[in-house]
């Protein structure tokens, strides 16, 4: 299994640490307590950097494993693979994010919402719990891991994989 999966294994574990990075960035700039209003815009940059990582996954795969020769659907579950691992892989990402690198975006988040009356204070200490953090970011990383793949894939499949040349 490692064999046939260790090139996904391998890039949703570099994916997964470049969540953290982008996560300590993100603080590192004010993004989690004095630029806190801008954080849900800029957060979403990371897709940049995310589709980069799923076609150098998806290129390696298709060069190492597949000799160049990758269709869609092959393409597709290494993608899935890649998304799986990201997703098991989620939840101790956000649990250190939130707990040793910045342990107060929650806290601060949840003041920010309910100081603009976006949410009650309830509504906002759940949506802001670690618990439900930590959910979300499982669910999302499926959802854009699928479509993030589907998009690389397109483009990087070999076209003519299954077309032979009868003379």
């Amino acid at each position: 299994m490692l064999k046939q999966f260790g090139i996904e294994m391998k890039w949703g574990i570099i994916f997964s640490v470049m969540t953290l990075i982008w996560i300590t960035m993100e603080k590192a700039v004010g993004l989690h307590d004095q630029y806190i209003d801008k954080q849900m815009i800029y957060t979403n940059l990371i897709a940049i950097p995310a589709l980069i990582l799923y076609f150098l996954a998806l290129l390696e795969k298709k060069k190492k494993f597949y000799h160049d020769q990758m269709d869609f659907k092959e393409g597709l579950k290494a993608g899935l693979v890649i998304t799986l691992v990201i997703a098991i892989l989620s939840p101790l990402v956000r649990y250190i994010a939130f707990t040793y690198v910045s342990p107060m975006y929650l806290t601060n988040m949840v003041s920010y919402f309910v100081e603009k009356k976006i949410m009650t204070q309830e509504q906002a200490l759940f949506q802001f719990s670690l618990n439900n953090t930590i959910k979300e970011a499982a669910y999302n990383s499926l959802v854009m891991g699928v479509i993030a793949a589907a998009i690389v894939v397109a483009f990087i499949r070999s076209k003519n994989k299954n077309i032979t040349n009868e003379k």
